[in-house]
């Protein structure tokens, strides 16, 4: 008996696409290593984590009201992380206080020049890497994209990034460990400080043979989506 897992729905059509692209990614990448950035968002709680939705009583008028109600501030503080991987290193993460998407100036400015491009010349220094972001506006801004050209920093192009393939993208993995991390046993933070601090120390309580393993999967899961589709993928 095996769970069902989480994937995508995708249409005929979007699978055909995404078969192609894989393809075009697979010969791109061929001898180079994945160099994956993303972003996400932290808040002082983290209400979809199923360990924070509930309790345990045997008399709830008696329960305290901290126990059994969620108190949320209407506009709640909150933070981007934003980090690069590959499957040689985590880079050191950026945390900026943010209630909106984040835009090209700042994506150019402190997230490319100052964690990618450190990280790429430490890590990468041989040249041999892809780079492949999301397909987030700000990722692949006129600006963005002069930048990346600019300093010889190769990139799936838009046209071959597939729009959602999660599966073949260990760094959303990543991701939902680190909240399950940050968050665990209902965890919540009093100001946006203590929150940067915990996600600082999460992070190091990663284990990157675990992350590394699952970058060297990319381009197997990649053969198996061009092959056969991107439910091939999922893992």
């Amino acid at each position: 008996m095996r769970a069902k897992q989480k994937s995508p729905q995708y249409s005929e059509e979007q699978i055909k696409v995404v078969r192609k692209q894989c393809r075009r990614m697979l010969r791109k990448s061929a001898d180079k290593v994945f160099v994956l950035d993303d972003e996400s968002y932290f808040t002082l709680t983290k209400y979809q984590m199923p360990g924070n939705k509930i309790y345990y009583t045997s008399n709830q008028n008696l329960t305290q009201p901290n126990v059994k109600l969620k108190f949320k501030q209407k506009f709640e503080p909150k933070l981007m992380l934003y980090i690069v991987i590959s499957e040689r290193e985590i880079s050191k993460p950026y945390l900026r206080s943010s209630k909106i998407a984040i835009n090209k100036e700042v994506y150019i400015n402190d997230c490319l020049k100052g964690i990618l491009m450190p990280f790429l010349r430490k890590y990468h220094s041989d040249g041999k890497f892809l780079f492949w972001p999301d397909k987030a506006s700000s990722h692949y801004a006129k600006d963005t994209l002069n930048f990346l050209c600019k300093n010889n920093i190769s990139f799936i192009e838009k046209m071959d990034n597939p729009t959602n393939l999660p599966q073949c993208r260990p760094i959303e993995d990543f991701f939902g460990q680190l909240s399950s991390i940050v968050y665990k046993d209902g965890w919540t933070a009093r100001n946006v400080e203590e929150l940067k601090k915990r996600i600082k120390s999460s992070i190091k309580k990663i284990d990157f043979t675990t992350v590394q393993s699952n970058f060297f999967t990319i381009r197997i899961k990649l053969q198996k989506c061009a092959d056969n589709g991107p439910y091939n993928g999922v893992h």
